[in-house]
C-alpha cells in the first residue's frame, strides 16, 4: 500500500518530514577537527578520514581528542598504494578495502587483521559490513551487478541474481539494453546485522523493492527477504537512497520537482512520502540518526553555482568551522561514535563536524 503525504504524487501537504518540526530543538553540527587536506571514507555505521598519509578513525565520546590516528594502517594504505598504482580507490567495510591496479585486472586487498588478496570477478563498487565482520560486496562487471558474501576469512560466495520484474522498456541502445537487462542494486545499508540493497530496473514501472539478508547462525548463508514496494512513477520520484536504523527503520530517499523527498517505509511495506526544502536536483548522501531523523546532503543551483545544503527532517542545518563561517559541505553518514557526521570545506582547510556534542578536540 502507498500513501503519497506531501510535494509529489497524489495528496500533496506542506507537512516537515519525520522527528524535525517546531517542537523540537534547532538541530545543529560541531566542528570537531580540521584538516588541511581530508577526505571522508564512509562504511557501515562507521567512517573513518584519510588526511595524506594518516588514517583516522572516530573515537569515543568521553575521549580528550579528536578522531585518533592508526598509524598501522596508514603505513599499510601508503604501502598498498605504491604496490598496486592504478586508479586506487579505498572503501570500508569490516576493515578497509584497497582497489587498485591495472584497468580490467584491479586487485582487492583487505588490510586488516594482515592484507589478504580477495579473489573476485568484477570491481567493488559498494560494501556493506555486519559487526561480526561478515561483508556484502557489489561487484560490477559489464554493466551488470553481482552481490557476493565475503566472511571474515575472505571466502566469497556469489548470491543469486535478482530477476526483472518490470515491463521491458523499449527503443535502448545496445549498450543501454544490456545496462537494463537486469536489475541495479542502487544502495547497501545495514542495521550491524542484516543487510539490507535498494534494487530498481530501468523501467519507471517497475516495483522498488527492498531485499533483505539475514543470517540466521554464524557462518550460515544469508537468507533473503524481498519487500515489494511501488514502482517509481507511482511513488512521484525515483529514490537514490535507502537509509536503515539500528532498529530497522528504513526511509528511501531523493529528489523531484526540484525538492527533497523522503518515503519513509513502516513494518507493513506501507511508504509515507513528503517532500521539502527546495533548489534541489540531487540528493549526494543520506543518512537515519538514532531518533530516526533521516539527513541528506542536497545540491542545487543558484546563479549558475552549485549549492551544497545538510538538512535533517527537512529542516536545514547549518555547517560553518569554530569561527562559525559558512563551509561548503561535501559528505554526509553516520557513524556510532559521532552520530551524523559532516565534511566540509572552506579556502584552505578541511573540517569533520558530528552530530553528538560529547566531545569537542582541541584546536
Amino acid at each position: 500500500m502507498l500513501v503519497i503525504l506531501a510535494g509529489c504524487g497524489k495528496g500533496a501537504s506542506d507537512a516537515p518530514a519525520g522527528t524535525g518540526s517546531s517542537r523540537n530543538p534547532p538541530a545543529r553540527l560541531h566542528p570537531i577537527a580540521s584538516f588541511p587536506d581530508a577526505r571522508l571514507v564512509v562504511g557501515s555505521r562507521r567512517v573513518a578520514i584519510m588526511s595524506g598519509e594518516r588514517w583516522l578513525e572516530p573515537a569515543a565520546l568521553d575521549s580528550a581528542s579528536g578522531p585518533r590516528e592508526v598509524a598501522a594502517l596508514g603505513a599499510s594504505l601508503a604501502k598498498a598504494r605504491a604496490t598496486l598504482g592504478g586508479d586506487f580507490q579505498v572503501l570500508l567495510g569490516g576493515s578497509p578495502i584497497v582497489v587498485g591496479g591495472e584497468e580490467h585486472r584491479e586487485s582487492h586487498v583487505r588490510l586488516e587483521p594482515a592484507p589478504h588478496v580477495i579473489e573476485v570477478e568484477g570491481l567493488l563498487a559498494r560494501v556493506a559490513a555486519r559487526r561480526d565482520g561478515t561483508e556484502l560486496w557489489q561487484l560490477d562487471d559489464r554493466l551488470r551487478s553481482q552481490l557476493a558474501v565475503v566472511d571474515a576469512t575472505g571466502t566469497v560466495s556469489v548470491l543469486p541474481e535478482h530477476p526483472l520484474i518490470g515491463p521491458a522498456v523499449v527503443g535502448l541502445s545496445p549498450v543501454k539494453a544490456k545496462a537494463c537487462a537486469t536489475p541495479h542494486v542502487q544502495e547497501l545499508a545495514t542495521t550491524g546485522d542484516d543487510i539490507f540493497a535498494l534494487v530498481t530496473e530501468c523501467s519507471g514501472d517497475a516495483p522498488i523493492r527492498i531485499a533483505r539478508y539475514h543470517w540466521p547462525s554464524p557462518g550460515a548463508r544469508p537468507v533473503t527477504t524481498v519487500e515489494q514496494l511501488d514502482s517509481a512513477h507511482a511513488l512521484g520520484f525515483e529514490p537514490q537512497h535507502l537509509v536503515v536504523a539500528r532498529d530497522g527503520t528504513r526511509a528511501l530517499v531523493g529528489a523531484a520537482r526540484g525538492q527533497l523527498v523522503v518515503a519513509r517505509v513502516s513494518s507493513g511495506g506501507k511508504l509515507t512520502s513528503v517532500a521539502s526544502l527546495s533548489n534541489v536536483t540531487r540528493v549526494a548522501d543520506a543518512a537515519i540518526g538514532d531518533d530516526g531523523a533521516v539527513w541528506a546532503l542536497t545540491l542545487g543551483t543558484s546563479d549558475g553555482r552549485d549549492h551544497w545544503q545538510v538538512a535533517r527532517d527537512g529542516e536545514v542545518v547549518p555547517v560553518t568551522d569554530r569561527a562559525g563561517r559558512a563551509l561548503r559541505p561535501s559528505r554526509l553518514a553516520f557513524d556510532e561514535h559521532y552520530g551524523v557526521v559532516v565534511m566540509a570545506t572552506s579556502a584552505d582547510q578541511t573540517w569533520l563536524s558530528i552530530e553528538r556534542a560529547g566531545m569537542l578536540a582541541a584546536p
